[in-house]
C-alpha cells in the first residue's frame, strides 16, 4: 500500500506515501475516498464544511466551539452508521 514500507531503522519517516503506481492500490484508495464522501453526505455534512463549523459541543442549549473535538460530527455520522448497520449503541 505504501510507496515506502515501514523501516524499523526509520520509524518516524516510514511508512510513507501511497503506492499509486499499483492499479489495485489506486482503485482501493479511490473506493475508500468514495466511501468516506458517502458517509459524510449521508450524515448531512457538506463537503465544503470548515472544521471549525464541526468542532463544537452543545451544553445547556448553547453551542460551544471546542478545537480538536468533533462530537457533533461523530454523533451525526455514528448515529447514521448505527441505524443503517444495525450496530448497537
Amino acid at each position: 500500500m505504501y510507496a515506502v514500507p515501514f523501516n524499523p531503522q526509520d520509524p518516524m519517516n516510514t511508512p510513507r506515501g501511497l503506492n499509486t503506481g499499483d492499479p489495485a492500490i489506486r482503485a482501493a484508495i479511490l473506493q475508500s475516498f468514495g466511501n468516506a464522501i458517502n458517509v459524510f453526505q449521508t450524515a448531512g455534512v457538506a463537503m465544503n464544511s470548515t472544521l471549525g463549523s464541526l468542532q463544537f459541543v452543545t451544553l445547556n442549549g448553547q453551542r460551544m466551539h471546542r478545537p480538536g473535538v468533533v462530537f457533533h460530527l461523530v454523533a451525526k455520522v455514528g448515529a447514521r452508521w448505527k441505524r443503517d448497520s444495525g450496530a448497537k449503541s
